[in-house]
This record gives structure tokens, C-alpha cells and sequence, in this order.
């Protein structure tokens, strides 16, 4: 059986703020940053180095608040923390 990952960007043009959500039907996943012109480029850039294995762990700053993910890998599963002060 195949996992179906349905994934929404949502962009607040008046304040610049940015929303990813992936899910399936049993998991979300949401990312919310400031800045979306650096968010978003910032976030597909250091997850295709991840994923492309240059890094086991990664840490995304979501611009304009304090709050940021950390993506580590053990080679089979990916896990992501989200830091919030």
C-alpha cells in the first residue's frame, strides 16, 4: 500500500508570511516562516542537500520568528524537530 502526501503551500501576500503543510492520513507536517521569497528557496535548497545525502542533519530558521526545524536522518528514517523558544 502506498502512502498518498498531499502537500499545500499557502503565501499571505499583504505580510510576506509562508505556510507548507504535507499530510497523508495519518500524518501533517506544517512549516510556517516569515519572508517567503527567502523562506522558500531557502527551504527546497537545503532539503535537496539532504536528501541528495551531502548532510544527515539540517536546521531550517523560519525568518522573522525564533522558531526553527531540525531534520536528521539515520540513513532509513527522517526526523524533524520543531524548536520553539
Amino acid at each position: 500500500m502506498k502512502n498518498k502526501y498531499m502537500c499545500t503551500i499557502k503565501i499571505n501576500l499583504e505580510g510576506g508570511d509562508i505556510q507548507f503543510d504535507v499530510s497523508n492520513d495519518e500524518q501533517l507536517f506544517s512549516f510556517r516562516s516569515g519572508l517567503a521569497f527567502i523562506a522558500i528557496p531557502q527551504f527546497f535548497s537545503t532539503l535537496t542537500s539532504f536528501y541528495q545525502g551531502n548532510t544527515n542533519e539540517v536546521k531550517i530558521d523560519c525568518h522573522g520568528n525564533y522558531d526553527y526545524y531540525i531534520f536528521s536522518s539515520d540513513g532509513e528514517y527522517i526526523l524533524i524537530e520543531h524548536k520553539s523558544h
